[in-house]
């Protein structure tokens, strides 16, 4: 399973760190089926949209550092998996 979590910005509220993120996740969910949660926020600066991919790791969840901020539905159309060794 898979989750797409989708956050809209409210003014006067500062928007969560990606730790934060983790920690809900991992505090809410804890060990469970899902293998990828995406977490969309809407940000004000160009490009609208901050993605971070987290996975289970020990306890939680971990963000997939890797992605540099795409959707992994993204990074597979855009085959950058071939950058792998650079």
């Amino acid at each position: 399973m898979v989750v797409d979590v989708y956050l809209g910005r409210v003014d006067g509220v500062d928007d969560p760190s990606r730790e934060q993120i983790a920690e809900v996740l991992g505090a809410e969910l804890g060990a469970s089926a899902i293998r990828r949660i995406v977490v969309a926020l809407s940000i004000p600066e160009p490009g609208g949209i901050m993605h971070a991919t987290f996975r289970p790791d020990e306890g939680g969840y971990r963000e997939e550092i890797r992605l540099g901020g795409l959707h992994p539905m993204m990074a597979k159309r855009l085959d950058l998996w071939r950058l792998d060794e650079f």
